[in-house]
């Protein structure tokens, strides 16, 4: 019994201590100060770090239902709805119609409904974050090794994937928890899209669109401190999908 008591004892220990240096860690990690460079410097510190994956979707059975019943109605009326954005460009949220293959009541309990979605981890990965001449770099195994394509340029304010550079489009400033990864979070954008001005009326289309897209956000959670960092490529030509990736990592 003594024995157990003093098992019991060593173990508190041990999960406090841990708690203590995890407390330290995020307490440590800094803050975004809308400084670019700076920022971008604190976010992809170099170093090994076991990054959790966030490709898992935690969502409600309704709506499932409600989402799979809207796809089918827009995929059903694909040019209409085409045309009914563009009439109603610019407004949150775009006017209930039936044509959307749901009902008035499903269509206003469509927000509420994904402000309960939340982004969860599936796994984690070893990540290693290098830099060198004022380049980052990254080292990824697996399907993750198309991060080893990305390089971060925090001089000069650009995301290169391969042989893409992507400008830098906007801060991020979520003031609200009321998104799938439950935090306030702030951060950056950047972006490449060839052409640069898609537009509506070339998703009419689809069997023609040619279409090459980037997309780069790089932020601080403020629920627990940690990088989010988000990567997504689109290559489309002529229809067919010939790209299609995202990672997304919190670290």
């Amino acid at each position: 019994m003594k024995q157990m008591k003093n098992l019991l004892l060593v173990t508190i220990t041990i999960l406090l201590c841990i708690n203590h240096l995890n407390a330290q860690t995020q307490q440590e990690r800094p803050k975004i100060t809308n400084n670019i460079l700076v920022d971008l410097n604190n976010l992809l510190p170099q170093g090994k770090f076991q990054a959790d994956v966030m490709n898992g979707v935690k969502q409600s059975d309704k709506l499932k239902e409600v989402t799979a019943k809207f796809q089918k109605g827009i995929q059903e009326n694909y040019l209409w709805y085409i045309d009914y954005i563009k009439k109603h460009e610019g407004k949150t949220p775009i006017p209930y119609h039936p044509n959307f293959g749901i009902s008035k009541a499903e269509y206003a309990s469509l927000e509420t409904l994904l402000n309960e979605v939340e982004i969860v981890s599936t796994g984690k990965i070893s990540l290693t974050i290098i830099k060198q001449k004022g380049v980052i770099n990254f080292k990824a195994s697996g399907k993750f090794e198309v991060l080893e394509y990305i390089k971060v340029l925090p001089e000069s304010n650009q995301i290169v994937i391969g042989d893409y550079k992507l400008s830098f489009r906007d801060t991020i400033n979520v003031k609200t928890n009321n998104n799938g990864l439950k935090s306030k979070w702030q951060g950056y954008r950047w972006e490449y899209s060839l052409p640069a001005d898609l537009n509506l009326d070339m998703l009419k289309d689809l069997t023609n669109l040619s279409y090459k897209y980037y997309k780069c956000s790089i932020g601080r959670l403020e629920r627990n401190g940690k990088t989010f960092f988000k990567i997504r490529g689109q290559e489309i030509n002529d229809g067919v999908k010939e790209i299609n990736f995202e990672v997304v990592l919190m670290f």
